[in-house]
């Protein structure tokens, strides 16, 4: 009897030390796994916040504000009526156009710019075969006069 309870003593404290390890492993995955998510959601909120560079601003309800995302910044504005808000609306509206405007002229000087560069190399060609016709023609005029002097 003597020799068994030791055994079982020892084989009990081994089956009681590998249930805690085991409880401790899982605890700790656990424990990493969501810290690990806890930080992924955060660095995927704080990326998305400062892309639409969302800014706090204190309004009173959501209906007062008029969201209008343009381009990678929210505007947000109080709008008490709707009349206010159609306001609001034509201004941002204007804007845009103003926006598309300039981008407009934009690629228009870019075609006028492309379109001188385009001139000035024909110009440059009919030089170069101005100048060619020039030397061909010195060389018909030497031409003759050799053809001259022999006769």
């Amino acid at each position: 009897m003597n020799v068994r309870c030791p055994a079982v003593f020892f084989l009990s404290w081994l089956f009681i030390d590998f249930v805690y390890a085991s409880v401790v492993v899982v605890v700790h995955v656990v424990a990493t796994a969501s810290v690990a998510a806890a930080i992924v959601v955060v660095f995927s909120t704080f990326r998305i916040c400062s892309r639409f560079k969302l800014h706090h601003l204190e309004l009173a309800t959501w209906e007062e504000a008029v969201t209008i995302c343009e381009g990678q910044g929210h505007i947000l504005a109080k709008v008490d009526s709707a009349s206010d808000q159609a306001l609001v609306e034509k201004r941002i509206t204007r804007k845009t156009a103003k926006t598309t405007r300039t981008r407009w002229r934009r690629g228009g000087r870019r075609k006028r710019r492309r379109r001188e560069v385009e001139e000035e190399e024909e110009e440059e060609e009919e030089e170069e075969e101005e100048e060619e016709e020039e030397e061909e023609e010195k060389e018909e005029e030497e031409e003759e006069e050799e053809e001259e002097e022999y006769h």
